[in-house]
């Protein structure tokens, strides 16, 4: 799931609650005690999930043009 608004963010939060056995959310700010916790720590787990696992979307391949010849030694460059 594409989480881009929202309502998908919500979403996203309600489906989680129930997959743990809780209640559902309508809003971040419904008045639950639920609704409060993931509006105040969505960003936060949100970020860190995609921070702290490699995602295979995320990697690309691309054929790269070669380099112009300069006669330069690249092993002398000091980010090499």
């Amino acid at each position: 799931m594409v989480v881009s608004n929202g309502s998908d963010r919500v979403r996203l939060c309600a489906e989680a609650l129930v997959r743990l056995n809780g209640e559902s959310i309508g809003s971040f700010s419904d008045g639950s005690r639920a609704a409060t916790i993931c509006g105040m720590s969505y960003e936060r787990v949100y970020r860190k999930a995609l921070v702290s696992n490699r995602w295979t979307f995320t990697r690309g391949y691309k054929a790269l043009a070669p380099l112009a010849d300069d006669g330069q030694n690249p092993s002398s460059f000091p980010w090499c």
